[in-house]
């Protein structure tokens, strides 16, 4: 199965009967929800905000692993934040994507764990620090993901 039939099978779940529905529910374009639903990718974000309306892990929508439509996961307790499962298909996404992005995931890894270890410590340095650091790696996602998609069309 692929990431728009589980999205079929979520909404079909949860009763919400239309595209223009779970849009307005998530925030996400109904276009954008047609093309999921046709088989195509979604970014990480968007992916989030389906999983969250439907009430869904996001690892479930994208790979059917976590909780689907037949657990509540908003009314259990689950081993994984939100979040965490998020880090966790991040990883899975960019395994295999090349040395440089591994090499670059790596480094901002490196980070994560400095800013656990200053938890305790409110630094707004540090918070703005980090938010540097992300907008570069998602910046050198996207370049690079632009690069690749012109790659395989000059391929084809």
């Amino acid at each position: 199965m692929n990431i728009g039939d589980n999205l079929d099978e979520a909404m079909r779940a949860r009763g919400i009967e239309s595209q223009v529905a779970l849009g307005k529910l998530s925030g996400v374009p109904q276009p954008t929800i047609a093309r999921i639903l046709k088989g195509n990718t979604p970014d990480i974000g968007t992916a989030k905000k389906l999983a969250d309306a439907l009430q869904v892990s996001i690892t479930w929508l994208i790979d059917r692993t976590g909780n689907g439509p037949n657990s509540s996961i908003r009314d259990q307790k689950t081993p994984l934040s939100d979040e965490a499962e998020l880090l966790i298909q991040c990883v899975r996404l960019l395994d295999g994507s090349g040395p440089e992005i591994a090499q670059m995931f790596a480094s901002h890894a490196r980070l994560l764990v400095l800013a656990a270890h200053l938890k305790g410590i409110h630094d707004a340095d540090v918070d703005r620090d980090l938010l540097i650091e992300e907008q570069k790696l998602t910046a050198h996602i996207d370049e690079t993901r632009g690069h690749h998609a012109k790659r395989d069309r000059k391929n084809r």
